[in-house]
Order: structure tokens, then sequence, then C-alpha cells
């Protein structure tokens, strides 16, 4: 990056050829000055050229001079290598109409090169792009002059020199025209054109060290162009060059980046490397170098590399405020919580006003909200609490916040709370992290709804069934994209539609939803046979077909529960007085009583070791008791009554007993 050229030497073969074809008796006051030029261009003299032409500018007798092109093109010539610009572009200027001037290719590089110096890239590209066909028709020109053997008969210096100029390469500006013109697209960001010139001049110019920044150009074309692949074996042959290997390693890594099946690891590498390079004209400088290296390692799990980039770079106070910015995020990926406060309150304390400051207050409350999930207590839950609403008071990554204060308050048992939150976030924006936020939403909904047996009137039941409705319309939007969560979601949805038939008044919609609920168990089983939760699904099945209407095939399915496996499963117990609750539905409380009591002759020993399911023990005596009673087997259902109020006098169950052994026992 930064080769040039002005390529003064080729012209002034063809200025002294023009020079000759002046006629030799003409006057001239600018000749003998012209001439002087020339020698003084082609030994590199330029100081003195532009002392000696510069003046004539002014001279009204210029423009009716012979030689007036000679001396505005000498002169933009040296002047364009002295940088000296206003001056340079002055002077080829007045070559206008370049048609009709015999230095037009050269000049219009030249004026080309300095218009793209000033940032006039409208102007810069017509030059470079007139520069090919200029040459092309100066060619032509010479061929045809080639043709005219008489003419020539006694100019055997001319006809050579036409005769090398015809054979021989194009001068090397006109390739460089079209190098040129490849930057100043790239700079306007046309990187598809852009290419196609640094490709085009692959084929007309093969000078090793213009070669190998064109290379350099096509691979940062690539990478802009997302080619990442083809980028990195263009420039893979210039990672270890002399003075290109700083910006082509940084191109690669970039590359790499870039791709979603790159290694940061191999990224953070060639950064390395970069960064240990040689600083160059046009190339990155070392901090931002440093700052994508940090990137790289914290992608490549490597944060404690990160940590020590970052610490570099506010020490050294290159780019410090965004250093120390990404410092915090990368002490909370290596659970340095603590230090990522600190790195937090020095930043808020060091640039209060910076638009970084949000980000910073996230990752702040991000540290909190990473060490409460680790340690699992109320108390950080509470306090990353408190900075998220900061967060969203300050107007910081205002979903981000509101999902993770979701999460703290649905550990903190705050559902009321949580559900507020999660509605708060737009259905559009519920990608990536955010796509949790429904599951999380319906889980709230569904644990903050009254169960349908418990809904005892319609405003209740109306409620819950907004509640599981909305739960439900969650969860099916979720399931496709929930991963390795998939059983859990399908028991959920299936659960929200159960419980929302058992609510629903209308027949034809209960069924439908029972029938929606038990394809979704049927699918569960068939999907996750051996899942923990298959006997569940078994369970609910039946319980859908019963909603359905189908008693009978309901008590069928539930059968199943009376032998191993699914006898031995948790749920066994709650199968069985389901088929027993289903046999005195329809008027047979014989198989009931029975079913009752084989289910607590295999199973209330057990029942009563376990804390979770000992609440289940005075159910199935109480269900027990009530269907001896439509038995008439009174002295048995008031044994069994008796021996509830006894030992579970302080549960659910023990008002219920008292009023039914009045029943049994007047």
């Amino acid at each position: 990056m930064g080769l040039e050229g002005c390529s003064v030497g080729s012209s002034c073969l063809l200025s002294i050829l023009l020079a000759a074809l002046m006629p030799a008796a003409q006057e001239d006051a600018f000749r003998g000055a012209c001439d002087q030029a020339a020698a003084n261009l082609a030994a590199s003299k330029n100081k003195e050229v532009v002392a000696m032409l510069e003046p004539a500018l002014k001279d009204a007798a210029l423009a009716k001079s012979p030689n007036r092109d000679r001396l505005c093109y000498y002169l933009g010539c040296a002047a364009f290598a002295l940088e000296q610009d206003v001056v340079a572009g002055r002077a080829l200027s007045r070559l206008t109409p370049f048609e009709a001037s015999p230095y037009a290719p050269h000049a219009r590089y030249l004026l080309g090169r300095l218009h793209h110096r000033a940032g006039e890239y409208s102007e810069a590209a017509a030059h470079y792009d007139a520069v090919p066909a200029a040459y092309e028709k100066q060619l032509a020109a010479a061929k045809q002059a080639l043709g005219n053997a008489a003419a020539l008969k006694d100019k055997p210096a001319e006809k050579a020199f036409l005769e090398n100029y015809v054979k021989g390469p194009p001068p090397d500006y006109v390739a460089e025209a079209i190098f040129h013109s490849g930057v100043l697209l790239y700079e306007m960001k046309g990187f598809p054109d852009a290419l196609t010139r640094f490709v085009l001049f692959s084929q007309k110019d093969k000078r090793p060290a213009w070669q190998e920044e064109n290379r350099l150009r096509i691979g940062m074309c690539q990478v802009r162009m997302s080619q990442n692949g083809e980028a990195l074996k263009t420039l893979q042959p210039l990672q270890d060059h002399a003075k290109l290997a700083r910006v082509a390693r940084w191109w690669m890594a970039r590359a790499i980046l870039s791709t979603p099946e790159g290694k940061p690891a191999d990224a953070a590498e060639h950064l390395k490397k970069a960064a240990a390079a040689p600083e160059v004209e046009s190339g990155p400088p070392t901090p931002e170098i440093l700052i994508t290296l940090g990137d790289a390692l914290e992608r490549a799990n490597k944060g404690a590399e990160a940590v020590g980039v970052y610490q570099q770079l506010v020490a050294q106070g290159g780019r410090a405020e965004e250093a120390l910015a990404r410092l915090v995020g990368a002490h909370v990926a290596v659970k340095q919580y603590r230090e990522a406060d600190a790195a937090a309150d020095k930043f808020e304390k060091t640039y209060p006003g910076s638009p970084m400051l949000a980000d910073v207050l996230m990752k702040r409350a991000d540290s909190t909200f990473a060490e409460a999930q680790a340690a699992n207590k109320p108390e950080l839950f509470a306090e990353a609490l408190k900075r998220y609403e900061r967060v969203l008071a300050g107007g910081g990554a205002a979903n981000a916040a509101r999902y993770r204060m979701a999460v703290a308050q649905y550990r903190l048992g705050k559902l009321p709370a949580a559900l507020e939150s999660l509605r708060a976030i737009p259905e559009a924006e519920r990608g990536a992290e955010l796509a949790a936020a429904s599951y999380l939403q319906a889980e709230c909904l569904l644990r903050t709804t009254l169960p349908a047996e418990d809904a005892l009137d319609a405003v209740a039941a109306e409620g819950a069934l907004q509640n599981l409705q909305e739960a439900a319309g969650l969860l099916q939007k979720f399931l496709p994209g929930a991963g390795p969560q998939a059983p859990e979601v399908m028991m959920k949805l299936a659960h929200a539609l159960r419980q929302s038939a058992a609510l629903l008044g209308e027949p034809g919609e209960r069924v439908a939803a029972a029938n929606s609920a038990r394809e979704l168990y049927e699918a569960f089983r068939n999907q996750f046979p051996n899942h923990a939760l298959r006997p569940v699904a078994e369970y609910e099945r039946a319980n859908c077909y019963a909603l359905a209407g189908d008693v009978n095939t309901a008590l069928q399915k539930l059968e199943r529960f009376k032998t191993d496996p699914m006898a031995a499963s948790a749920v066994a117990p709650l199968a069985l007085l389901r088929q027993a609750q289903l046999y005195r539905s329809i008027g047979q409380p014989q198989p009931a009583a029975q079913i009752l009591a084989d289910c607590r002759a295999r199973h209330e020993a057990a029942l009563l070791k376990d804390p979770a399911r000992v609440s289940w023990v005075p159910l199935l005596r109480y269900h027990q008791a009530a269907a001896l009673k439509e038995l008439k087997q009174m002295a048995e259902a008031a044994q069994i009554l008796e021996s509830v109020v006894k030992e579970y006098g302080a549960s659910e169950w023990a008002d219920p007993s008292r009023r039914l052994l009045k029943e049994v026992k007047p």
C-alpha cells in the first residue's frame, strides 16, 4: 500500500519526439525553456523545472505558443512529483480539450491522481477511465504514421521511436490508471467494480511490487463482498511479506471472523502477528488491531487473554475508552465479577458522558446477574434487578435488560412482575437469546393460573382460560426452535391445551382442544419413548380422551398403570385415582373402590416416605371412602374418613372428610 508513480520517463520520450516534429525554423520564446525542462525532467530535477516554467503560466503569449502544451505538461509532471498539487493541476488543466493534445494519456492519469488525492472522486474517475482510451487512440495514430513510409523516409529517429512505441508494452501509467480507479471505487464502497479493476490490472501489469499490492487489494474486496474463503486463499501468500504482512493478516483475521465456520483462535493468531509487525501507511493502527484481537479472543473462549489485551490498551491510552468498556464484559466472561464491577465503576467516573455508558451499565448488571445465577443468592438477584432498572432508565439494551430482569424476578418468585417485564418485549425482537422470553412468559402464565378444577366461578374461569390460551400461543411459536427443551415445551403446551379444554363451555371447542392436547401427548410418546415424562404423557393422554367424551377409551388407557413399567412410575397413584373417578362418573363405584384399595395397598407406604407425594395419601383415602359410601359400605367408609381426620387434620381433605363422615356415620 502506498505505491506511487508518475511515469515521467516514458512521457519524456514522447515529448522529445514531439519537440522534434516542430518546425526547426520556427522562432518561439518558450522552446528553449521546454528543451531545458525536458533534460531536467529526465534527470529528476523537478524543482528546477517548476522554478523555470511556473512563471511562464502568467505570460499571455503562452496561449498562442506552439510549445504551450509541452510547457504545461512538463510543469505538471514536475509539480506532481513534488506534490505541489495546485500548481500541477493548474498546469495540466490547460491541456484541454484533451482530445487535441498529444500529452492526453499521461496528463489525464496525473489529473486523476490529483483529483483522487483531493477527494474529488467523480473528476478522478473520469480521468482514470479516459487514460486507456487515450492511449489506444495515440497508439492507432502511431501505427498510421508508420504506414506512411514516404513521410518517414528522411526521419530515422522518429521512425525508430514510433516502431518502439507500437511494438513495446504500454507505458506503466496505463495499467496504473486501472489500478487507481480500483482503489477509488473501493473507497467509494463499490467493491464489485473495484474487484473487476484489480483483476484487470493483474492481467495488464506484471511488476512484482504492484502485483503484490494488487493481490492485497483483491483480497480486501473479497472480504468486503463476504467472499471470505476466496479472500483467505488470495491473501495467504502475503501473510509473511516484508511490507504487506501486517495488512494481509489483518484482513485474513477479518475474513475468518466473518465466516460462521471460521475459528476465532486462528483469527487471533493472525492479529497477534499483525500487531507485532511494523505499522505501515494506510494500514490499520495498532489499537484497532488489538481491539479486534480482544474480540477474537473472547469469541475463542480465551477470556483471560482478552482481559490482558484490553488492560494493555487502557494502560497505553490507545482507544482506552472502548477498551475499558470491553474490559467489563471480558471480566464477566471469565467470572471475575468483582473486577468487572471495578472496571465499570472506573468507566462511569472517567467517561460519564460516553455513548458507551449504557452498554457498560448493561454489562455491570449482567455481571451481578451472572454471579447471582452461579451462587443462587436472592440478594444478588435483587441487586441485578436494581441495575437493570437503571439500564432501562438510561434507555440502553432495553429488551435484553427486560428479559434478564424477568429471569431474576422469576427466580425471586415475583411472577406477576416477571410477566409484566416479558410482555413489554415486542414479538419482533424475540430472537436469539430473547427467543426464550416466550417460553419464560408461558411458564409464568402456567404457574400463576388456577387449575381448571379450582376455577369455581365464571370470572375465574374466563381469566384462567385467557392465560392458558396466551401460554399455548407462546409455546407454539417457541416449539420449532426449542432444541433440547422440546420435550418440556411439548408437555407444557399439551397441558395448556388440556386445561383450556376443561374450561371451554362449547362442546365442539372443548373436544377440539382436548384432541389437540392428546395429539401432542402422542407425538411426545413417539419422539421421546424413553423420556422420564413418558408416564405423565400417558396419564394426560387418557385425561384428554375423557375430556373429549370418550370415557371408555380413557379407562382402557389408564389400565396400563396397574402393571409395570407404568405401575412403577411416580404418577401411577394419580392415574389410578383418575380411573376410579371415571368409573364413579358412569355409575360404577364397585371397580372404583377396588382400584383405590389396590392402589393404596401397593403405593401408600412409598407415598408416606416421599415429601413430594405424601399429600396424595388423604386424597386417595377420601375418594376410596366416597366410592364405599356409594356402595353403602358405611362402616368401611367411616373408618377410612376417621383416619384422614385423625392423621391429616390440617390438610385440605380434612374438612371434606368430616362432612362426608357425618353422612356415613350419623
